[in-house]
Parts: C-alpha cells; sequence; structure tokens
C-alpha cells in the first residue's frame, strides 16, 4: 500500500508540474550616464538664482527606480505587441494562457479590471535590483517562453531609455525657458549699470581728487563686474541646455545584454515531487496512526 500510494503522489505531482506554464528568466544589466550640465555654475554665486520656481534650484534627480514603480509603463507593455507572441502580452495571457479560452474570441474587450489585474501580475514577474555602490541596476522578467522573455527585456529597456530621453529633453526645455528669462533680465541690468557708469565718469573727470567720488566709481565697476560675470555664466548655461534639448543620445548603458534562458526557472519540478514525497508520507503515517488506534479500540471493546 505505501508503494502505491508513494508511486500514485509522485505521477500526481508530475503531472501538476507539467500542466503548469512554465516560466524563462531574462536579464539586463546597465548603468546610467552622469550628466555634468551644471557643474559651471560653481563659477558664479548660486544666491543668484534663489528664484521661485527655477528649475535649477528645484531640479530633483529622476531615478530608473521610479520608472519600475510606476503603472503607467506596465501598462503600456503589456498592451504593446510583441513578435515572438504576434500579439501583446495582455492577449496572450487571456487568450492563450485562459482555461477558457475555447468560449473567447479576438473580439474579447479588455476593460479597465483586466488591465489593472494583469499590471499587477505584470509586476509580480518583473524583479529589479539596484547596487547603491556601484550604481548597477538589474532587471529581470519571468515569462512563458525563452523568446518572449528576452524581447519583453529589450522593450522594456528601450522603453525605459526613451522616456529617460523624454524627461531629460523637457527639464532641458524649461532650463532654456528659464534662463532665457533670466539672461534677458541680467542683459538689462548689466546695461543699466554700464550707462550709469559711463554717466559717472563723463560727468565726473577730476574723480581722483575726491575720495568719496572714488568709492562710487568703484562701486559701480563692482556692480558691473558681478552682473559681467553672471551675465556670461547664464549665456554660457543657456547655450548647455540648448545642446541638452535636442540630445538624443541613450542615457542608459547595457553592461550585460539579455539572453534566452536555457532552463525553466519556473516550477521547479524536483522540489514539486520532493515536497508531495513528503506530504502524502505524512498523510498515510498519520492515516495509519488512526487505524491502529481504531483496531486497539476495537479489540479492547470486543473483549
Amino acid at each position: 500500500m505505501f508503494l502505491r500510494v508513494l508511486f500514485a503522489t509522485a505521477l500526481i505531482s508530475i503531472f501538476i508540474s507539467i500542466i503548469i506554464p512554465p516560466r524563462y528568466d531574462s536579464t539586463i544589466s546597465f548603468y546610467t550616464k552622469k550628466g555634468d550640465s551644471t557643474s559651471s555654475f560653481s563659477n558664479f554665486d548660486l544666491s543668484q538664482l534663489m528664484l521661485s520656481g527655477s528649475p535649477v534650484v528645484s531640479n530633483h534627480d529622476f531615478s530608473i527606480i521610479d520608472i519600475l514603480s510606476s503603472n503607467d509603463i506596465y501598462e503600456k507593455m503589456l498592451l504593446k505587441n510583441y513578435k515572438s507572441l504576434n500579439k501583446s502580452l495582455i492577449e496572450y495571457w487571456i487568450l492563450d494562457q485562459s482555461f477558457f479560452n475555447w468560449s473567447m474570441n479576438n473580439d474579447f474587450n479588455i476593460d479597465r479590471e483586466i488591465i489593472n489585474s494583469n499590471v499587477k501580475k505584470l509586476k509580480s514577474r518583473i524583479t529589479f535590483n539596484e547596487n547603491k555602490k556601484s550604481g548597477l541596476i538589474s532587471i529581470t522578467a519571468s515569462l512563458e517562453s525563452r523568446q518572449i522573455s528576452k524581447e519583453f527585456i529589450e522593450v522594456f529597456f528601450l522603453e525605459i531609455s526613451n522616456l529617460l530621453i523624454q524627461v531629460n529633453q523637457e527639464k532641458s526645455s524649461d532650463k532654456v525657458s528659464f534662463f532665457n528669462e533670466l539672461t534677458g533680465k541680467y542683459k538689462s541690468e548689466l546695461k543699466e549699470k554700464e550707462d550709469e557708469l559711463v554717466i559717472f565718469l563723463t560727468n565726473n573727470k577730476s574723480i581722483n581728487d575726491s575720495e568719496i567720488l572714488i568709492a562710487q566709481k568703484k562701486r559701480l565697476e563692482r556692480q558691473v563686474s558681478i552682473l559681467s560675470n553672471t551675465y556670461f555664466s547664464l549665456l554660457k548655461e543657456l547655450e548647455m541646455s540648448k545642446i541638452n534639448q535636442s540630445d538624443n543620445l541613450p542615457l542608459l548603458v547595457a553592461l550585460d545584454k539579455p539572453k534566452e534562458a536555457h532552463k525553466k526557472s519556473f516550477p521547479q519540478r524536483k522540489l514539486i515531487v520532493v515536497l508531495s514525497i513528503i506530504i502524502s508520507m505524512g498523510v498515510l503515517l498519520s492515516y495509519l496512526v488512526l487505524r491502529s488506534d481504531e483496531f486497539r479500540k476495537e479489540l479492547f471493546e470486543s473483549s
């Protein structure tokens, strides 16, 4: 009896492991290029730019982790068509992976509830890790075939890269507008101070004869010098922002490109069989113990 139960359990566990859809992992590792577009700000006083709504002062870093935590990109990946499937991932999961796909057709409607549930499913299939020290980021997708896992990671990486480029260009556009306005303001102030200095020098021919006039002259020259340095630094930043605005070079560098998995990552058939055998043995032993107790009780009552 024991051998029969053991054999039946093994067959059932193997059957279960076969009918469970397999998954294959594909991984990409990459790092982010570090920009240096704001390095020249050290050349002048940043307190000059502490203005309300400044895209320079109020700038926040946009992290890859922020993208991976957003539902929007997963929804986009769900609805995108893949060559290896010849359809979208959500269609593949609903039509091909559904036990009731015999009652469905290609004209089914995808409502918000279906999308939300599949977004959660997709997020559970994606794992990522960030090395805080080196900045290296790894993303792994666990999907139903070798081809779709590899293609998904490639498309996912491209979407993240394009999104970062778009965000960088939008930030640069804000900076261009900001520096355009600020540069015009400093240009006007510089012209006013230069005109004021010219008028002062024209009206005061004997400046060296008066300590007060010398002090006023130095004060005006300092103001012109500060405004001039700030104005030309802003011009430099304006040109850098215009360059970044039109820059569409990738901000991500792939270190390890995705490859097709050589074996399944899920389900682990050996583990399923071993656990099934252990559970069946436990159930069988419990059954035998209960039977022996009942037998002894019946024997005692009959005597």
